[in-house]
């Protein structure tokens, strides 16, 4: 059971990812409504989940379905032709596969003591698939930095440096869990090391949105003392 749900958080975390890395080079204030988008994660979160699980052993035919799954979604979801999500979708899961190769090279090389994940409870090769994923969020966050739209510009660099903090903060704990904790006794120990991380994590999802949200806000707001110094 433990297996399944986190297989699914870690999709919902890609989702959102995704989700994020789209809205770096498209707008996202289309007329869609927003439990019509809602609905669209959904699906490809169910598709991701599906795909990953009856394609694990086929990983060509997994990244061919997720991009194409990715590329259909998020065409609908920004309104954006096909053939330009299509491209967004392929390099968005070759970010996921450099990170990914990247991570599992260093800890081979670095960390792990054996030179290989330790399968015991499991715990190292989550920590392993949740670290990649906080880079891979790290490195989308820079991308939207560097190609967002209006809102990412209010932000300064001091600022943009500040928020950075959470996620390289969330990097350096689950490499210290990597180096000191890679033999537990029980399950319910991994279980709880695994949960704190995870909820790093999460944690680093809602301080994005609650600060984007306020980006936008003050964007809007700035918006509108312009409009009205034009009309005066």
């Amino acid at each position: 059971m433990f297996t399944y749900f986190f297989s699914l958080a870690i999709i919902a975390f890609e989702v959102i990812c995704c989700k994020i890395f789209f809205e770096s080079f498209c707008d996202s204030s289309g007329e869609n409504r927003k439990y019509k988008r809602t609905i669209l994660l959904v699906l490809l979160i169910a598709i991701y989940y599906i795909c990953g699980f009856t394609l694990s052993k086929w990983i060509v035919l997994k990244q061919l379905c997720a991009i194409m799954s990715t590329a259909i979604i998020m065409r609908f979801y920004f309104e954006i032709s096909l053939v330009k999500s299509a491209v967004f979708a392929i390099l968005y899961q070759g970010l996921l596969m450099l990170v990914d190769y990247l991570v599992y090279a260093g800890n081979s090389a670095i960390v792990s003591r054996e030179g290989i994940v330790t399968q015991e409870y499991a715990l190292e090769g989550n920590l392993i698939i949740i670290f990649s994923k906080v880079i891979s969020f790290l490195c989308i966050i820079l991308i939207k930095k560097q190609f967002g739209k209006k809102s990412t510009e209010v932000l300064t660099d001091a600022e943009w440096t500040k928020f950075l903090f959470f996620p390289v903060f969330t990097i350096i704990t689950i490499i210290t869990l990597l180096m000191e904790f890679q033999y537990t006794e029980n399950e319910m120990q991994a279980n709880a090391l695994y949960s704190i991380s995870f909820g790093m994590v999460v944690m680093n999802v809602f301080v994005y949105y609650l600060i984007n949200d306020i980006v936008i806000r003050d964007a809007k707001l700035n918006e509108k003392e312009m409009l009205e110094l034009q009309v005066k």
